[in-house]
């Protein structure tokens, strides 16, 4: 609850209608902060300049050096706090949960910054028109330069009005309540009205920068998705949709590639036995839950080299590239046929199973891809009449 207010706080002037999610909202917020914290060499900058124009100005109305030196010190102090403290921002990686903390110390440390701005004030000769003037274009210049920062994180310019400018405010009404000159009182509103357009422009500011942020994450997310989709659309076109192996197309452009670097190599056609009988017995669900089984049961054994793919229904083909003689090709069809032939548990229900096999030889048995696979099925319907046992569910 609280880490939710902070961030209500810190990150508002957002345009919420533009953001649909938590997610796209964690991921705004956090481009934000690094842009925030982007801006330490500004805020130096900023700090330093202000530094010097101060010091100029003190000198300038005979200010004591003792007070000079001493609002010197301690806003030079509070510029290496902020130096220090974001370099150690800069060496961690923001996140969403840590983001809001870091950006509230670091507004804590900018309030500290306005509140010694807000002691140049009483500095000041008493009721010296030229120089409350110059107090506030120096004290202005400081918030300026600081408009970067508060641009996408308006609650940094509130930090810098409540430190630096209030307190002027209150001394120019002091001072008109004092003297009875308007031009104090002419001079308080016109510096309020003045930082009442700052503060709105800020807040435009950020709507306008966060609007970028918006497109530019929405941009991120349809590459990725378009990504993502392409992959998928890729993974389809060679991949069997319910056991994850290659699919016809795949395999027949692999054996078609294998043919044109006139290598030797054996396939070997699989089909599981009764398995329209299976299908028909205990539905179609159960007979995917089976081929998934049949496939997961025979990838392990196949060499590497190998590729296995479905050529349709309980069809499959394994393509061996290594394969230079019938020896070798027997030697795997056999030790697949035997694998095969177990016993599956679907549901609570067990199945016996077994494997017709077919095999050819490139290029001793043909010479061409169709001829291949229609010979090495020939040899397969062949193996699958052998089996005579009638399916027994």
């Amino acid at each position: 609850m609280l880490m939710s207010i902070l961030h209500s706080l810190i990150f508002f002037g957002a345009p919420r209608s533009e953001i649909d999610s938590n997610d796209l909202n964690d991921r705004i917020n956090l481009e934000r902060a690094k842009i925030y914290f982007s801006h330490t060499k500004i805020s130096l900058l900023s700090l330093f300049l202000g530094l010097i124009i101060g010091v100029v100005l003190l000198d300038f109305f005979k200010v004591s050096w003792t007070l000079i030196t001493l609002w010197s010190l301690a806003l030079s102090t509070l510029g290496i706090v902020l130096f220090r403290y974001e370099q150690h921002v800069h060496a961690l990686t923001l996140t969403p949960q840590n983001v809001g903390i870091l950006i509230a110390k670091r507004l804590g440390i900018s309030f500290g910054i306005a509140l010694v701005w807000g002691l140049f004030i009483p500095l000041m000769p008493e009721s010296s028109k030229l120089a409350y003037t110059l107090s506030y274009i120096a004290m202005s210049t400081f918030v300026h330069i600081g408009f970067l920062s508060f641009s996408l994180i308006p609650m940094q310019f509130c930090i810098n009005f409540l430190g630096v400018l209030l307190p002027f405010e209150a001394t120019l009404v002091s001072e008109y309540f004092k003297t009875d000159d308007p031009f104090f009182a002419i001079l308080a509103a016109i510096f309020m009205l003045c930082e009442g357009v700052l503060f709105l422009k800020a807040l435009v500011n950020a709507k306008t920068a966060v609007r970028v942020i918006v497109l530019n994450e929405k941009l991120k997310d349809e590459i990725l998705a378009s990504a993502e989709a392409k992959k998928r659309i890729e993974y389809l076109a060679y991949h069997d949709h319910l056991t994850g192996v290659w699919n016809r197309r795949y395999i027949e452009n692999f054996i078609d590639a294998l043919r044109k670097e006139r290598r030797t190599f054996g396939i070997i056609l699989l089909d599981m036995n009764y398995f329209k009988e299976i299908n028909d017995t205990y539905g179609h669900a159960f007979g995917d839950e089976l081929l998934i089984g049949f496939v997961q049961t025979m990838q392990p054994t196949l060499p590497k080299s190998a590729c296995l793919g479905r050529l349709g229904g309980d069809e499959f083909i394994v393509v061996l590239r290594e394969c230079h003689s019938y020896t070798v090709l027997e030697e795997t069809m056999l030790t697949l046929k035997a694998l095969l032939k177990k016993v599956y548990t679907i549901n609570a229900v067990e199945i016996t199973s077994s494997t017709s096999v077919g095999a050819a030889l490139y290029p001793i048995d043909a010479n061409d891809v169709e001829a291949l696979i229609r010979l090495a099925d020939e040899r397969m319907y062949a193996d699958k009449h052998k089996d005579h046992r009638v399916f027994n569910p």
